[in-house]
């Protein structure tokens, strides 16, 4: 199964982690930090009018969700350690063959070994249910944010980093990478990017600060059982870009430069890389705006593209009670082989919180997307999200929790269906440690 594999590393990756952030201290440094735990679980069940989300012949049922969470974090004077893990359990009444087991985890690694050499190491799992990613109102995805698949799918991101002050202003990096996603089913095919990131950090200013960067990636498909070969790939991408940081929290990141794309079965790529990230703080809110253009895995169709990416997200806190955030997003993924747009993506998304009272607290979201696709997987869509959530503090260490979610989904190809679905829940929340 695709869930043992994912697992299986992100528990090695978290082993190594723990070693090498107490390796570098001294014996009697190394176990002075302090260990904390965290257990909690939340059990809760679900009506689902229309399971399979189908047009015709719906079929609803009773799923009870067990969700534990664990926790586990070590701290130094030199190192952060945080492991999470978040298995989820489904039992649908009159629907076993639906049972399903989720994995979720995530694991950061921050120390400090000398005081001119750092290591950073991040570790991302994460298990997406084939048909339940259609009703998820939140844009998880940052490559392909409202893309959904017919087949489950397990995706595990790895980073590891080494930062070295080489002078005062001048810093240099270097780390290798490895992700997967991995499909359970013939639509989609899995893919596996792994490399290196070589960089040269200079702080021109107090304001100003310069960076290049140079990554090797391979990237590797399996071909499954569709007609044509894996179009397996080699890029090498070369940037460079400053940091700038004005008065009043107002920081601007901007970079650019070329990816050289070697793929297998095709001619050789020159593209574009480019990025801009402006952020901006506020006494009650913020603002991020973000832009990337940048080769990488087609998601699930087997061939490299070049994806634009651009995000907006605003938080603004109108008073100590309410808070409200808005979210726009617009993708588009174009096959470095083929001078098409495979896929076009844009959404938008509102969320409201408001604390009614210490124990009671409220939540209102809503979103729209529009998914046009030319690939393999999926067809053009309009979907539409609403989900009421209510969270209510019963002690300390448990709460109770409720929520009613509607999903529209409308086929713009006249041969796909129309979807609609409707979701309540109740549960308990309970955290032992």
């Amino acid at each position: 199964m695709i869930t043992n594999r994912g697992v299986m590393l992100f528990f090695i990756c978290g082993v190594l982690f723990f070693i090498a952030g107490i390796l570098h201290v001294s014996a009697g440094d190394a176990w002075c930090g302090r260990f904390t735990y965290g257990v909690a679980t939340s059990l809760s069940e679900r009506y689902d009018d229309n399971i399979d989300l189908r047009e015709t012949n719906e079929e609803d049922d009773f799923i009870t969700s067990l969700t534990p969470h664990f926790s586990l974090s070590y701290a130094t004077p030199a190192t952060d350690f945080t492991l999470n893990y978040n298995p989820s359990f489904e039992f649908y009444a009159d629907n076993s063959g639906e049972n399903e087991i989720r994995n979720n985890g995530t694991l950061l690694l921050n120390s400090r070994i000398t005081r001119r050499l750092r290591l950073t190491m991040t570790d991302t799992l994460a298990f997406t249910p084939g048909q339940d990613s259609s009703r998820d109102e939140e844009f998880t995805d940052r490559r392909r944010r409202s893309r959904s698949y017919a087949s489950d799918r397990l995706s595990n991101d790895f980073t590891t980093t080494l930062f070295y002050q080489l002078f005062k202003r001048t810093a240099v990096r270097g780390g290798i990478f490895y992700r997967f996603d991995n499909y359970d089913g013939s639509q989609e095919v899995d893919s596996d990017e792994y490399g290196l990131n070589l960089g040269l950090d200079h702080q021109l200013t107090a304001a100003d600060t310069l960076f290049t960067t140079y990554r090797y990636r391979i990237l590797e498909y399996d071909s499954g059982s569709l007609a044509r070969p894996a179009n397996d790939s080699e890029v090498h991408s070369f940037s460079i870009g400053d940091t700038h940081r004005f008065p009043r929290d107002l920081t601007l990141t901007a970079a650019a430069g070329l990816s050289f794309v070697d793929e297998k079965h095709e001619s050789n790529e020159t593209e574009l890389y480019g990025q801009m990230v402006l952020a901006k703080n506020f006494q009650t809110g913020s603002l991020t705006l973000s832009f990337e253009r940048d080769v990488s895995p087609g998601s699930g169709r087997g061939g490299t593209t070049t994806a634009n990416t651009l995000d907006l997200t605003v938080r603004k806190e109108f008073s100590r009670r309410f808070s409200t955030t808005f979210s726009a997003y617009a993708s588009e993924e174009e096959s470095t082989s083929e001078n098409d747009v495979d896929t076009r993506d844009w959404g938008l998304r509102l969320g409201s919180s408001y604390e009614f009272t210490r124990q009671l607290t409220g939540t209102v979201t809503c979103s729209f997307i529009r998914q046009d696709s030319k690939g393999d997987t999926g067809g053009d869509t309009d979907s539409y999200r609403a989900r009421l959530y209510l969270d209510y503090r019963l002690r300390p260490n448990v709460g109770l929790f409720a929520s009613y979610a509607y999903y529209q989904q409308n086929a713009l190809d006249p041969i796909e269906e129309d979807i609609e679905s409707n979701l309540f829940e109740i549960g308990i929340r309970i955290t032992w440690l």
